[in-house]
């Protein structure tokens, strides 16, 4: 199954060295995510496309 979820990205500092996004509530649910959280971001680039995969980081 796969759920397609749209968000915008803003600009999280003002030297622009970083961005921030939204995390849909349907996807914290999916994750069992809770304010504090950190997320695990891991790209796998093979050919011309990227695949991203966001994981929670357990401590």
């Amino acid at each position: 199954m796969i759920l397609k979820y749209e968000t915008k990205i803003g600009q999280a500092d003002t030297k622009g060295k970083s961005s921030r996004t939204i995390v849909p509530i349907e996807i914290m649910k999916m994750l069992n995510l809770e304010w504090g959280d950190k997320l695990q971001w891991v790209a796998d680039i093979e050919g011309e496309g990227v695949t991203v995969t966001v994981l929670k980081k357990e401590a």
